[in-house]
């Protein structure tokens, strides 16, 4: 029994980090989950994330932990991915505006 719960965690170890997603997943998440957290709505907020997906305008930080990747700005974290999704951060995690 414990030959098979090692091989069970070595095989989603090797799973994890096969499909670990990099950094244009992180940044399109990202990109996508702006205008909703600064408030835009509506169609005008779907145009603009799909614009700023295209583009490089915020100097994200990639992390690869191997099992599990992050993005930062700043301090900040952005996003995290795990096996091949991205999930943006809360809002209150935004750098504010100065």
């Amino acid at each position: 029994m414990f030959r098979l719960g090692l091989l069970l965690i070595i095989a989603l170890g090797i799973v994890a980090a096969v499909t670990n997603p990099g950094i244009d997943d992180h940044k399109r998440i990202v990109y996508r989950s702006l205008p909703g957290q600064i408030g835009a709505q509506g169609l005008m907020a779907e145009i603009s994330g799909e614009m700023l997906g295209s583009l490089d305008l915020i100097p994200l930080t990639y992390h690869n932990y191997v099992l599990f990747s992050t993005t930062s700005f700043r301090e900040n974290t952005m996003s995290v991915g795990l096996l091949t999704r991205v999930w943006p951060t809360d809002a209150d995690m935004l750098p504010e505006r100065r």
